[in-house]
């Protein structure tokens, strides 16, 4: 239960159930002070009221910043008289988001967003459904390729579900025509990987308009080796939600690309966690966070953390019903080598996804027999350790000379 007995600002009351967002905002001079910037809001949220109706959305608390005292946190609270499942994510994100663009503030980060267990009720949030990760299991996929393409590899797809990849994903920017060739082309991969010899699942890219991703996700959910990927960013995440509400089934990822436009380290943007915490909720099994570590890439222990509690923590206020976890999915040329070592660096549940270096593997003549056995190898044993498990990597892919091994990491 989101509750607060503390400041009232833009109304009175108690706050018993809704969704508190805590946002840090450094206001400019045309203020003195931090508390005069929140009384400019609370008479902005009140403005348009009538008699003694309540307030619906509420500043409940704040705190100044020693350091400036134009700057400090709030926390928004939004009522569950302003939430509808009409209005869904969008619309609360839309008030979260409000006083971003005031002429008085120069600084806008929403830092984390606490939903009641009535809210999610509300917002119809049931989060993943039916896939469990066991908490830190660690899957692999591949990753068709090129790009804008939108024909059926028969071939690389059953390399890849015969060599143990567990999900065989479309490039993010994969274009296509209609929705019947797309449901066509689900159908037609659901029965080739019915009859292989592996159980991978194949996850259609739905990054499009809102109307065809809805009805060709309605159109495959009975498919039981297809999954579905939309992007939370440019498509919003009451789709997501919409799709999760009418499926249990399938596998659903979710897509960020242009998450570091809104999560970016400017004067205005949302923290990363949000981004997952919110998709997880509206029902991905998975969302994309890119890579821990790579070349160039070194996350903190601060931003894992952060995602890996959003992902796998309890996020709901008081609710008796445990949230299934989400993994986190890192993909950017990804080898043997470097999965290890974000499966190091992550301890939630990761789901990493090679690309050139899978279709390198395939084209080279790799026996799925001996891909299985280095997936099998990493994702069962935790001891496994980058450098040395590339030698052993060498002895178990057949078929590929000494000189291949360099192009795709096993070395």
């Amino acid at each position: 239960m989101v509750t607060s007995e503390s400041r009232y600002f833009g109304g009175s009351g108690s706050v018993t159930d809704g969704v508190i967002a805590k946002i840090s905002i450094r206001f400019g001079e045309a203020v003195d002070s931090f508390a005069e910037g929140i009384q400019v809001m609370a008479r902005e949220l009140n403005a348009d009221s009538f008699g003694d109706s309540p307030a619906r959305i509420l500043i409940v608390d704040f705190t100044p910043s020693e350091e400036n005292v134009r700057r400090g946190t709030l926390d928004l609270a939004i009522t569950n008289e302003a939430i509808t499942s009409f209005g869904g994510l969008n619309l609360l994100l839309a008030i979260v988001y409000y006083f971003a663009p005031y002429i008085v503030v120069e600084s806008f980060v929403v830092e984390n967003i606490s939903f009641s267990t009535e809210a999610a009720k509300k917002l119809k949030l049931k989060g993943p459904q039916n896939f469990s990760n066991n908490h830190g299991r660690l899957l692999l996929g591949a990753i068709t390729k090129p790009r804008f393409d939108n024909n059926i590899h028969e071939e690389f797809i059953l390399w890849s579900n015969n060599s143990g990849f567990k999900f065989i994903v479309e490039d993010e920017l994969t274009v296509s025509n209609s929705r019947k060739e797309v449901i066509e082309k689900a159908q037609k991969i659901d029965a080739l990987l019915t009859y292989g010899q592996g159980n991978s699942v194949y996850i259609l890219n739905l990054t499009g308009t809102s109307t065809d991703a809805l009805a060709v996700a309605k159109a495959v959910k009975n498919l039981p080796n297809i999954g579905v990927m939309v992007n939370v960013i440019t498509m919003g995440f009451d789709v997501l939600r919409d799709i999760r509400n009418f499926t249990t089934n399938n596998f659903i990822i979710a897509n960020v690309i242009g998450r570091d436009l809104l999560c970016g380290n400017g004067n205005y943007f949302v923290r990363e966690k949000v981004i997952c915490q919110i998709a997880r909720l509206a029902g991905a099994n998975a969302v994309y966070t890119g890579p821990f570590v790579g070349t160039g890439i070194q996350t903190g222990k601060e931003r894992a953390e952060a995602i890996r509690a959003s992902l796998c923590e309890d996020i709901v206020q008081n609710s008796r019903a445990l949230l299934e976890p989400s993994a986190a999915v890192a993909s950017a040329s990804l080898d043997f080598g470097s999965i290890c070592d974000n499966a190091k660096c992550y301890t939630g549940d990761l789901i990493t996804l090679m690309g050139s270096h899978a279709i390198r593997m395939w084209q080279s003549g790799a026996q799925p027999e001996g891909v299985n056995a280095i997936i099998s190898k990493i994702t069962n044993d935790e001891s496994v350790d980058s450098k040395n498990f590339n030698l052993e990597a060498k002895k178990a892919l057949n078929g590929i000379g000494i000189k291949e091994y360099t192009k795709y990491g096993v070395v």
